[in-house]
């Protein structure tokens, strides 16, 4: 016992018998869990370029899709990575993107035919295979749908379905779908069992800047626990699709008195599009501008140019590329952006005897 007394400290000490301080008791015998330690699960992924799924989207990205490699491994967890990209020949690597789920990758189980564009396709059924283990694709209403839900990137094609029916375990049919979805409608008909099925996630965006396009960067997707330099970078070489213009669309060739050729079409955006009464779209490029082609057996026999959505094919045009008259010939039209020059074209024939 210390004791502070006019200015002294006095201590006191009393004395104890040691065994009033002995203390005896027996122990537990505590189970521990055995506990295993997992290796990190490599990473299967993808970068690819999309149509701009974003209606504020001005700039072009990449979209990155990241998952465990196959086969499953009982030693080895997946939980999350990190995109890394290089724009100096591999001296550094800057993240990107992190992601702790995986992405839903699955693949055509049949293949899939074409159908319309401009309406529901509801005669079609879609069938895939799911790759991405645990995953459960859902319906959802046909308004959710236009609102932009389930939407897939099905080889180059964007493809919606409100109808999601479990088949087993992996395989699922969908049905009720929109088809060709955001400019994409040229790759209807492109499809093959086993296509790339990716279900579109709007966080897995990786932005880019013009100064990409063209250019051929590399990147790595390092699993969380996986170190930088244990994983190989591979390259990427970014087009600025999400800047590419859509197809414009219902084009109309009129043969005047003179016979003149007038061609007309309505353009389309990528951007801000949805439907404003008494509005036009907006022209989603600094100017507006197309490129008309003229084509026979495959080969473009004539250039036009055109700052508005029409164009004239005039008589003295016509007799110096055929001769006479047009009478049968393909006709592309193209929009132009300032930053990727011509978008996708609109694909037309014209007969005179039609």
């Amino acid at each position: 016992e210390v004791r502070h007394e006019k200015g002294g400290v006095t201590c006191v000490a009393r004395q104890h018998v040691p065994a009033v301080w002995q203390q005896y008791g027996a122990a537990s015998v505590l189970s521990v869990p055995q506990q295993q330690i997992f290796l990190p699960h490599p990473s299967a992924w993808q970068l690819f370029e999309l149509p701009s799924i974003r209606d504020d989207d001005s700039d072009a990205f990449a979209y990155w899709a990241a998952g465990p490699s196959m086969p499953p491994s009982e030693t080895q967890r997946w939980r999350g990575a990190v995109l890394y990209m290089s724009t100096d020949g591999a001296e550094n690597f800057r993240p990107q993107l992190q992601m702790t789920t995986p992405a839903v990758l699955a693949e055509l189980g049949a293949t899939l035919p074409a159908g319309p564009v401009t309406h529901w396709d509801m005669s079609t059924v879609m069938i895939i295979d799911m790759l991405t283990a645990g995953v459960t694709l859902e319906s959802h209403t046909p308004l959710a749908v236009l609102n932009g839900a389930n939407a897939l990137l099905v080889g180059e094609e964007i493809i919606q379905f409100a109808t999601a029916t479990r088949l087993s375990d992996s395989r699922y049919a969908l049905s009720q779908l929109l088809r060709g979805r955001l400019g994409t409608e040229f790759a209807v008909g492109m499809h093959q069992s086993g296509d790339r099925v990716v279900l579109l996630d709007k966080d897995r965006i990786v932005p880019l800047t013009s100064t990409t396009i063209g250019r051929e960067d590399l990147f790595k997707t390092v699993t969380t626990g996986q170190l930088l330099e244990s994983v190989a970078a591979l390259p990427f070489r970014s087009q600025g699709i999400a800047w590419r213009p859509y197809a414009p669309v219902h084009g109309r060739a009129v043969r005047s008195e003179n016979n003149d050729l007038t061609f007309s079409w309505m353009r389309r955006s990528r951007i801000s599009a949805s439907w404003q009464d008494g509005h036009d779209v907006p022209l989603g490029e600094k100017t507006e501008a197309y490129d008309i082609e003229i084509v026979v057996d495959g080969q473009v026999i004539r250039h036009l140019n055109a700052e508005e959505q029409s164009v004239v094919y005039t008589q003295a045009a016509q007799m110096a590329d055929f001769g006479a008259l047009a009478q049968t010939f393909e006709l592309r039209i193209y929009q132009i952006s300032d930053r990727v020059g011509r978008g996708v074209p609109l694909i037309m024939y014209f007969n005179a005897d039609i």
